[in-house]
């Protein structure tokens, strides 16, 4: 069953209307890298996959748009799935209320509190019953 207030929180504010697929989810999880000058020293573990200097940063956005937490430190070297699991983001995404869940991308490991897309689909939003510009 999934948390009754997340749920009457969402139709009140008339989401499950606009986004009914989301029924439950209380967070949507991403990070980036941002680009900072290091010591040549300490530049092996700031470079990232991108091949430039970053640390990371990873942001937990509620259903409602608003910031439940966010985490910028990691080294760039390290990946997204590391950085989540070393964050405070980590441990709130595997203990949410049970019927709730978290949306990641595909970078993530799936688990029954973290959904990631299938691999390899590509999402259109004429799918979700969208116009080209998201409207």
């Amino acid at each position: 069953t999934t948390d009754s207030a997340v749920v009457r929180a969402q139709q009140e504010a008339g989401w499950l209307t606009r986004t009914p697929f989301f029924v439950g989810c209380v967070l949507a999880i991403d990070g980036t890298h941002v680009p900072y000058r290091v010591p040549s020293a300490l530049a092996h573990a700031s470079r990232n996959y991108k091949h430039f200097n970053s640390f990371s940063a990873m942001v937990g956005c509620r259903w409602d748009y608003t910031i439940a937490l966010a985490f910028a430190g990691m080294e760039g070297s390290a990946n997204d799935i590391n950085a989540l699991n070393r964050s405070p983001l980590g441990p709130r995404c595997q203990n949410l209320p049970a019927g709730t869940w978290a949306l990641g991308d595909g970078v993530y490991a799936g688990s029954t509190s973290l959904v990631i897309p299938y691999e390899s689909t590509a999402y259109h939003l004429t799918e979700w019953g969208c116009d080209a510009d998201g409207s």
